[in-house]
């Protein structure tokens, strides 16, 4: 929920120009620090991406999850200065099974986050 606060928020300030790329991440090292099993990485994944979603798409929303406590009629703001706050799916690699699940049911394309060129860009420049 935090994320979409943040992102409605500058959502509002910009006028509707805020964009949201949601990607699983590379570290899970924290993980257990939060009471994660590294085992469900694509579950949580796909359950956090869900929560995104359905908070984009509802308000007041009624949510229940495997890795979180029970939303009930809960109300979500701000929310987003227009219709909707676009929401892709980042990849930093081989897109895998749960970032194609995802892209079909956002209906989007994958945008692409590729840190060799961007590490090799700011070598260069140096």
């Amino acid at each position: 929920m935090r994320v979409w606060e943040q992102f409605a928020t500058v959502d509002l300030l910009s006028a509707g120009r805020a964009e949201i790329i949601a990607g699983r991440g590379s570290y899970t090292e924290s993980f257990p620090l939060f009471g994660y099993d590294r085992r469900d990485y694509a579950d949580l994944f796909r359950e956090k991406l869900d929560l995104l979603l359905e908070i984009r798409e509802r308000n007041p929303l009624t949510l229940r999850g495997r890795f979180r406590a029970p939303l009930v009629d809960a109300d979500i703001a701000p929310r987003a200065d227009g219709e909707t706050i676009p929401i892709w799916v980042g990849v930093g690699g081989v897109p895998q099974k749960e970032h194609l699940e995802a892209i079909e049911r956002l209906g989007t394309e994958v945008a692409p986050v590729v840190r060799r060129e961007v590490a090799s860009a700011e070598r260069s420049a140096a």
